[in-house]
């Protein structure tokens, strides 16, 4: 049988040993070596042989285009193979019928395929439709903009606390949690987001003492720093008594981060020349300290909030009867998890899965 399917799809040296029975195969090779060509000839192989019907057959591609080439290419052959050589194992008279349903295509429509055989058990809405890429940004910037005015509303001391440090600026808070939200995605990350800088959490924060202890060492050190310069440097004097005056400014807006790391970046910036003394190295470390406390509690508030946000989207998602791409992988993962008779039932069902392109497989997908 493999000469004649050798023979038939004009096989090289090397592509018929993918005809091999009984062995998981791996193929490494470049673009236009007949790749292709040799995924269609397993197919054919593999029903030649009667080793499975169309039915019990995957081929998965990356693409709704490669799926639709890979497609037609098995089902021109398969006619051509029957008008050439006739009927043979499971290449038979009523393969037309049976290719119709064939589960040829993506990742995404073979997890589809199996939700929608299982959607009982899945846990999904009856009617689900797929949240398409144009739809995404619209969709998420509504929920996330509901979920953080519901909790606005409810009250939230943190997030009341992550406006005032954000200026109450709703725009770049949104945007932020978004963004979280997509890169979550992207690497396939569930809740709970945790950040693991150094000094994270309400109690690591400077207490208004420590912190005014902080900044008086700062105007004391720019004081000492604008007496100590020659008047040459009178442009650099205005700047750091300019700067020691916005250090007093800060008092009482102790909740305003922005506003505070926007002068410490102007200091940091002004000594960072590292041929200054011992003791402006002691002023910006103490820049440095300031600022490593506000970055912590802010990244952990945005990961938090993202966190919980993402609950909120799972929620509006199903109200919503959408699903999107990723869903479909994460939701037929589960749905074999928790029921073991289901997964039985598609291990003896399925005899072969053959992928292409399986360098683009991710984690998820190799799940």
């Amino acid at each position: 049988m493999t000469e004649r399917m050798r023979e038939f799809l004009g096989l090289n040296d090397e592509q018929p040993r993918i005809l091999r029975q009984g062995e998981r195969i791996a193929v490494r090779a470049g673009a236009g070596s007949g790749k292709t060509r040799a995924i269609i000839a397993k197919y054919l192989g593999i029903l030649e042989d009667s080793r499975a019907d169309v039915p019990q057959i995957v081929a998965v591609t990356f693409t709704e285009n490669a799926a639709s080439e890979l497609r037609s290419r098995i089902r021109g052959e398969i006619a051509r193979y029957i008008e050439t050589h006739g009927e043979a194992g499971n290449i038979s008279g009523d393969w037309k019928r049976k290719f119709f349903s064939a589960p040829i295509g993506t990742i995404h429509s073979f997890c589809t395929r199996m939700l929608g055989e299982n959607l009982l058990d899945s846990g999904l809405p009856f009617r689900f439709s797929v949240l398409e890429n144009h739809e995404k940004d619209p969709f998420y910037a509504e929920n996330v903009g509901r979920f953080l005015l519901g909790k606005l509303e409810e009250g939230d001391p943190d997030m009341e606390r992550l406006f005032e440090m954000e200026s109450w600026d709703y725009g770049q808070i949104a945007g932020i949690v978004t963004m979280i939200l997509n890169e979550a995605a992207r690497l396939h990350m569930v809740p709970p987001f945790v950040y693991h800088g150094a000094g994270v959490g309400e109690g690591s924060r400077p207490g208004s003492a420590e912190l005014e202890s902080m900044n008086e060492r700062l105007r004391n050190g720019i004081s000492e720093h604008v007496s100590a310069l020659t008047a040459r440097s009178e442009t650099r004097k205005l700047r750091l008594e300019d700067l020691r005056g916005k250090i007093d400014l800060t008092r009482g807006v102790e909740k305003n981060a922005r506003h505070m790391k926007a002068v410490y970046d102007q200091i940091k910036r002004e000594f960072r020349d590292d041929s200054i003394e011992r003791s402006r190295l002691a002023l910006r470390n103490t820049v440095f300290s300031i600022m490593e406390h506000y970055d912590s509690e802010i990244n952990s508030l945005y990961l938090r909030f993202a966190g919980q946000a993402y609950g909120f989207l799972v929620e509006a998602k199903m109200s919503g009867e959408r699903i999107e791409y990723e869903d479909m992988i994460r939701s037929t993962i589960d749905l074999l998890k928790k029921n073991p008779e289901i997964l039985d039932y598609y291990r003896r069902f399925l005899k072969f899965i053959i992928v292409d392109e399986f360098q683009d497989t991710d984690s998820l997908q190799l799940e």
